[in-house]
């Protein structure tokens, strides 16, 4: 899911003006991690719970390089392959199973949940309202030093 923030061109347009590029690409980061972390939070909440592995193993992460970064949102695969040492038959890509339907070992369809991405589509305004509030923070942070 790609997701465009509104009003984020101006500021990022800030952001590169600043002499210190450095601290730009920190503050980047910050909010971009700030706006993962809300979603994040809804998808956990979303998530079905059998046993809590798959609620568990939900992390965020923030990847790329300069101000091109991105917010990547799923399931820890260390973390169910902990699970997956333990029980032989859970599979460690159980979040793409549930949210996609998959065939059960004994011939039954699972029809896809589409929780994640449902979720995600609900929680993505209050996290764009996240990520454009931590770098006008930030912004006026750096005015003042």
């Amino acid at each position: 899911m790609i997701a465009k923030v509104e009003g984020l061109a101006e500021l990022r347009r800030k952001l590169a003006t600043m002499g210190n590029q450095k601290t730009a690409r920190k503050i980047n980061r910050k909010a971009m991690r700030s706006g993962t972390a809300v979603m994040t939070k809804g998808i956990k909440n979303a998530a079905p719970v059998d046993e809590g592995i798959l609620k568990k193993s939900i992390a965020n992460k923030v990847a790329g390089r300069g101000m091109n970064i991105t917010g990547i949102i799923g399931s820890d695969v260390a973390k169910l392959k902990q699970s997956a040492a333990t029980d032989k038959t859970r599979p460690t890509n159980i979040d793409w199973l549930t949210e996609f339907g998959h065939v059960a070992p004994d011939g039954t369809f699972v029809p896809p949940s589409g929780r994640m991405r449902a979720t995600a589509s609900a929680t993505l305004p209050a996290s764009e309202r996240k990520i454009v509030e931590v770098i006008k923070a930030e912004l006026e942070k750096e005015a003042v030093r």
